[in-house]
This record gives C-alpha cells, sequence and structure tokens, in this order.
C-alpha cells in the first residue's frame, strides 16, 4: 500500500525539444575551457567582494526563506545578516558547482522519464564530499541512509538537510548542497526498499518519501544535479532564542545541539 503524490514544478527543464547530441550549460555558468568540471567561488564571508550579487541573493532567499517576514532583504549582507540574526547561523559561503557531464546526463535523465520540471532540495553533507560530488556526481555506492528506501537523500528544507551535515572539528563549519531533484512518480517508502514499483498508472516510480513529504530518496544518481555548495557555522557565542529554535524547526545536528545546551560563558 502507498501513496502517490503530485510531481512538484519549481523549475522548467531547459531545451525539451531540442536533439538529444545538445549539451546543456546554464546561463550563469563561468567559460570552461579545457576543464571538465569547475567549483567557483561566489562569495565568501571573508571577501569584501562578491562575483555574482544578484545569484547569490536569489540563492539565498530561496534557500533560506523561512528566515523573512513579508519582505526579503534584496542585497547579500543583508540576507547574510538577517539569516545570523533569525537562525543564529551565518553563511561563511556560496560555491557554484559547474560539472557539464553530469549536469547534461541530468537533463538527459529528465527526457528520458518525461520529467519536466524539478524541484530544489537541500544534501547535508561534509565539505570533502561535496567537492568530490562536484567532480564526480552523486554516488549510491556510498549512501548508507536506507530508512524510506536504498537511493540518494535530500530534504525539502535546508534545516532538516543541515542536521545531517557532520560539523569540521574545531571550527563547527556545516557543509550542504543546494540541487535539483527530477522527483518523477513518487511514494512513500520503507526501510531498505530496494525495487520503487509502479504507480497507479504504471508509471515507474523514481522516488521515495517519507509520509511528511519533507525527505526524497532518489532511486538514480542522475535524478540530482548540485548546483551550489554553501557553507554556515552556528554561531554558538550568541544566545540561541526559542525564535530561532522556531525557524530552524528542531532539526540540528547532534554536534550543534549540545552547543546550544552548553552554557554560555558568565551564563
Amino acid at each position: 500500500m502507498f501513496s502517490v503524490f503530485p510531481e512538484a514544478s519549481v523549475q522548467p527543464v531547459e531545451h525539451w525539444n531540442e536533439p538529444l547530441e545538445v549539451v546543456w550549460k546554464p546561463a550563469t555558468w563561468d567559460p570552461m575551457t579545457g576543464v571538465d568540471h569547475a567549483e567557483v567561488l561566489l562569495f565568501s564571508a571573508d571577501l569584501p567582494a562578491l562575483s555574482a550579487e544578484v545569484e547569490c541573493a536569489n540563492v539565498l532567499a530561496e534557500t533560506f526563506k523561512s528566515c523573512f517576514g513579508p519582505e526579503t532583504p534584496s542585497s547579500v549582507s543583508k540576507l547574510v545578516e538577517c539569516i545570523a540574526d533569525s537562525s543564529t547561523y551565518k553563511v561563511l559561503s556560496i560555491t557554484r558547482l559547474q560539472n557539464l557531464a553530469r549536469y547534461s546526463m541530468h537533463k538527459q535523465l529528465g527526457r528520458g522519464y518525461g520529467i519536466r520540471s524539478a524541484r530544489q532540495v537541500y544534501h547535508g553533507t561534509t565539505k570533502a564530499s561535496a567537492s568530490t560530488i562536484a567532480k564526480v556526481g552523486f554516488r549510491n555506492a556510498v549512501s548508507q541512509r536506507a530508512l524510506f528506501g536504498k537511493g540518494i537523500y535530500a530534504a525539502a528544507n535546508v534545516w532538516e538537510a543541515l542536521a545531517y551535515a557532520e560539523p569540521e572539528a574545531y571550527s563547527n563549519v556545516q557543509t550542504f548542497l543546494v540541487a535539483d531533484l527530477l522527483q518523477g512518480p513518487t511514494r512513500v517508502g520503507h526501510e531498505q526498499m530496494i525495487d520503487f514499483g509502479r504507480d497507479l498508472s504504471n508509471e515507474q516510480i523514481l522516488t521515495a518519501t517519507n509520509p511528511q513529504e519533507t525527505i526524497f530518496c532518489a532511486a538514480y544518481e542522475n535524478q540530482l544535479y548540485a548546483h551550489y555548495s554553501i557553507t554556515v557555522r552556528f554561531l554558538a557565542e550568541r544566545e540561541h532564542l526559542p525564535s530561532a529554535r522556531k525557524i530552524v524547526g528542531g532539526w540540528y545536528h547532534p554536534a550543534v545541539w549540545s552547543l546550544i545546551n552548553r552554557p554560555l560563558p558568565g551564563h
């Protein structure tokens, strides 16, 4: 017995009617002469200048939308400040991931399965793993989670993804990926599920989820393409207010949770 959810529609798949041999490339990418992949630093809290103000602002506004009220700040500096004040997390860097082969394979899978739209999801990881994914894409072989099926996991919101992002020792810096998911037909999964089956229309089910639809397990590696790697740090030196906990929704990595419950100096 399973539930079938409608496919989310966030970003249209470009060049749907182009020939199969067309190689896609987002308009925001920098030139990649002589290389097959690139990691382009767009924003760093340690640098005064930005190389892509509008692009970074759009990424932050969508990723951390729970931090903003009726009016979302338009500048990156204001967005970063608002995120820190609202959630007690400071955004440290945004890196664009450019991998022409993996991106093209992602688009080809969408065409092959007739998926015309993608939804934005988040994948908590480590800095080293994020760099590996930038080079070779997601890999089922390294996935250790199987609560709702065997596959690649991502979350519908950034806070749930960060709960699975192992902080770096001493610095408490966490890394997560902003990715597109070609979701397709979807069902509620169960532990260790391998064959996701077919839906009521006899379409192959590509994605398993939890009953709340906050976690997604993709059957195929190329269903996901990571566009950005973002690093953040929990501001342990600040008082963590109940309002911040409400925004985050209670999703904290155990190491961060221990910092929250640690008495502040002078208290």
